[in-house]
């Protein structure tokens, strides 16, 4: 067996009590803080990287919880382990998130007599994690306890299983009473995923509970003499659903099951995983771009790391370079700690488009063993951005076939500041009460929002951008019509005016040319509101910007937004009428491919569509080039969205290749089990 994490020698029983000498002494309380949070919840991605520091500096007095709601989207934590979550969600009442319990209280403006947290009685909700503060954990850290909770964890050979001790002392001279519960949980202290799994931006999720000890009941507490030492063993089977061996954690804590008082909690460190399972990381994808946006080459490097603590032997590295995918075998001793650098001879032509590029490790040792942290095994993508040639009838873009939350879409280049957090395609799932599809007039289901709403101005820079990357030809064109939707509400609180502004450019980007400009109730497009503005389907208006003999043979476009920290703007459906120029498109898929959800533990979606009728060829091949299984045989599709669903038999790094006859598109995905 492996020692975990040793506080006290236990013994193994159910319940024995032993007495100690010591009473009446309080005992230093660890506070235990549970949120309820979801990965499709923007005001949980926008709150959650603030509450997260302010817990990681405070882990010697405090137990993270995070529990992964259903609502208000898609969550797959919440996928694996739904029940539980929703016992826990039962017990606090909680309809909205993100919420903080902290100690059993939902914390609000009177909390420790006011004035502690950044919670008011003006609006805002209690419980949000925005409010939390170091005076906050501190005060509730020093309230004093006379119950004590120690955790002892030993793990199995493979570790499948644990061994689970607690135990739990009396420090006071009288008897602890009440219904009072024991909860055992398994946490995944930090998963990094590569792409948001939900459709916000948030990709980082710390302290995540993924399992129950026996389950969300919790296990009795008979009464507990003072001076008395009560201890509990559980073995713990591991669910197959975990995503990292080498993040589990276990915590517990004692609550009142009347009251919702909990007395003390623990936790553990993380498990050291020291045999058997690989932990192969990339840690760097270096993309090295040279040239003017219209004419960009890139120079691809990628760092891999033997991240655990056995050797490894053999992996394979995959990398994807636009829709070009290569792999390198390597077959050599890589001990722990050791680093190596791929990188290629000659340098890439890049598209138009986001051309990312991402790397993957895969059959590490031969897959003998599941990596201990899969995560690590896939590099965070780098989009090397580049101006491609377009028609004018090729100009018509709206967002359905982007991954909700990302601030990446297909032909289009955001920029604004915090990380470019402010700009992303959103769908109606991306709201809580949305009064209707987000797309243009609702008629739709996605749109780009530019979130002047947090946007603040002027701790951050009010300005960001939203280049179309395509290069248009227009040559022997003497009138250019650009149209687009917008959704537009002041913010009622305070006077604002936020702008949008159009530019084009006939130099690729050399020099910019103002065309369009609205601020403040011209901008508008519906009454000032608080909070968030969601548009209803007859909030949209419809612009048009015509451009009389343009002053060059070519046009690239982009809008300018300028916060002034006011409310929403929804932009969508942006199109160019000119006369049609001999300039085609090969690309029958548009860009408009996804696999989700990626990672996944059982199945994936494999979403698609084309602009014509086609016989498509769809084929899923593991990384070494393997074709796995025919999903379609050259079968007929209508132009339009279409959606498959494949099982595989196996975990592992595989993509899907769809060709048409003529040209050909793929889509890594990642499959754990």
């Amino acid at each position: 067996m492996k020692k975990l994490f040793t506080l006290l020698a236990f013994t193994f029983t159910l319940a024995f009590s032993l007495p100690i000498t010591s009473l009446d002494a309080q005992v230093q309380r660890m506070v235990v803080v549970e949120e309820f949070t979801n990965a499709s919840c923007p005001p949980c991605a926008s709150q959650n990287p603030a509450f997260n520091a302010l817990l990681d500096q405070n882990l010697h007095q405090v137990v993270p919880i995070k529990y992964q709601t259903a609502f208000p989207g898609f969550d797959p934590y919440n996928q694996q382990n739904p029940g539980e979550v929703a016992t826990r969600l039962a017990v606090y009442g909680i309809n909205g998130v993100p919420t903080a319990a902290m100690d059993g209280e939902i914390p609000g403006p009177s909390y420790g007599g006011g004035g502690l947290g950044g919670w008011n009685a003006d609006g805002s909700y209690d419980g949000g994690p925005y409010g939390y503060t170091q005076a906050v954990l501190d005060y509730a850290a020093d309230l004093e306890t006379h119950i004590e909770v120690l955790l002892d964890v030993e793990w199995n050979e493979d570790f499948s299983s644990a061994d689970v001790n607690v135990s739990i002392i009396n420090h006071s001279d009288e008897a602890f009473d009440g219904n009072n519960r024991l909860h055992i949980l398994l946490l995944e202290v930090e998963n990094v995923w590569p792409e948001p799994p939900g459709n916000t931006n948030e990709r980082d999720f710390t302290h995540v509970m993924r399992k129950m000890y026996p389950d969300a009941q919790g296990t009795a507490i008979d009464s507990l003499g003072g001076g008395d030492t009560l201890n509990i063993f559980i073995e713990a089977a591991i669910p197959e659903y975990i995503y990292a061996l080498s993040e589990m954690a276990f915590a517990t804590f004692v609550q009142n099951n009347d009251n919702r008082e909990i007395f003390n909690g623990a936790i553990t460190d993380r498990v050291v995983i020291d045999r058997l399972y690989p932990n192969m990381g990339v840690v760097a994808t270096n993309v090295e771009t040279e040239g003017e946006l219209c004419d960009r080459t890139a120079d691809v490097s990628v760092v891999v790391e033997n991240m655990g603590l056995i050797d490894v032997t053999y992996f394979d590295l995959i990398v994807a370079v636009g829709n070009e995918v290569f792999t390198f075998s390597y077959d050599e001793l890589l001990e722990p700690g050791e680093q190596l650098e791929f990188s290629f001879d000659e340098s890439f032509q890049l598209a138009g488009g986001s051309n990312v590029v991402s790397a993957f490790i895969d059959e590490v040792n031969n897959n003998e063993y599941q990596d201990a942290n899969p995560f690590t095994n896939l590099g965070e993508p780098v989009e090397a951005a580049a101006i491609g040639n377009a028609a004018p009838d090729d100009f018509d873009y709206g967002f359905e076939n982007d991954e909700t939350g990302s601030n990446a879409p297909d032909r289009f280049l955001l920029e604004s500041p915090n990380n470019n957090s402010f700009i992303a395609v959103v769908s109606r799932n991306s709201f809580q009460n949305a009064p209707a599809p987000v797309g243009g007039f609702g008629e739709s289901e996605k749109s780009l929002l530019i979130n002047f709403y947090q946007w603040q101005v002027p701790q951050l820079n009010n300005r960001g951008s939203i280049t179309v990357m395509e290069n248009v030809d227009i040559e022997n064109v003497s009138r250019v019509e650009i149209s687009f939707d917008r959704a537009h509400a002041r913010y009622s609180g305070f006077p604002t005016s936020d702008r949008l502004e159009g530019y084009v450019s006939y130099d690729c980007g050399e020099s910019w040319e103002l065309v369009y400009s609205k601020s403040g109730d011209d901008l508008a497009t519906s009454p000032a509101v608080e909070p968030f503005f969601v548009p209803r389907a007859d909030q949209w208006e419809t612009d048009v910007i015509v451009i009389e003999e343009p002053a060059g043979d070519e046009l690239l476009f982009k809008f300018d937004v300028v916060s002034d920290w006011g409310n929403s703007l929804f932009i969508d459906n942006i199109k160019m009428d000119a006369r049609p120029v001999s300039v085609t498109n090969n690309d029958p898929f548009q860009g408009s491919v996804s696999v989700f959800p990626n990672p996944s533990t059982d199945y994936v979606n494999i979403e698609f569509e084309i602009e014509n009728e086609s016989e498509m060829l769809i084929e899923v091949f593991n990384m070494k080039g393997q074709l796995i299984q025919v999903l379609s045989d050259f079968n007929s599709y209508s132009a339009g969205s279409h959606l498959l669903r494949w099982t595989p038999d196996a975990a592992g790094q595989y993509f899907v290749k769809f060709y048409d006859g003529k040209a050909q598109k793929v889509e890594m995905f990642t499959i754990v089990k």
